[in-house]
């Protein structure tokens, strides 16, 4: 959220492609969250949603019900709303911290609570990747769906 055009379809190319890559399927895995007027016009990858009110302010409570996990990129007053919000009902998130704004913020604020934030299961160097300045999207994401498989465990056996 927040940031320029462009930035977050290369974040949703570069994860569709890591989850690809690890033979996931992408429709599974990503969704992509709008409010009414703000249909995302060259999304590709991943499930959409259509939240029931008419902007993210007022639907960041309705997406973090249908949220388990977060990735938060640049943005301000709304996505530090998100990151708070979701940090209080113990769901986890993962700002990328090299994209700056609030997920900067949120990303410190991670960090000062790591061990609370994420217990045994994320790596704190690798988590500490997000805040390479050097990494493009694609690369971010690649992180980003690595810290995500870490968290949600291994996948469930298909029969």
């Amino acid at each position: 959220t927040g940031i320029a055009r462009g930035v977050d379809s290369m974040f949703a190319k570069g994860a569709a492609d890591t989850l690809i890559a690890s033979g996931k399927r992408v429709r599974d895995s990503l969704t992509c969250y709008y409010a009414g007027r703000e249909y995302p016009r060259d999304h590709e990858h991943g499930r959409m949603i259509e939240s029931r009110y008419s902007s993210r302010s007022q639907g960041v409570p309705e997406l973090i019900t249908d949220s388990d996990i977060a990735v938060l990129i640049g943005g301000q007053k709304n996505t530090m709303y998100l990151g708070v919000l979701m940090m209080l009902e113990g769901k986890p998130i993962i700002p990328v911290a090299s994209s700056g704004g609030a997920a900067a913020d949120l990303y410190n604020l991670v960090m000062s609570r790591f061990e609370k934030s994420f217990s045994v299961h994320v790596d704190r160097e690798m988590f500490a990747e997000l805040a390479d300045v050097s990494l493009d999207p694609a690369e971010a994401a690649s992180v980003c769906v690595h810290l995500i498989t870490l968290l949600r465990g291994p996948a469930p056996a298909v029969a």
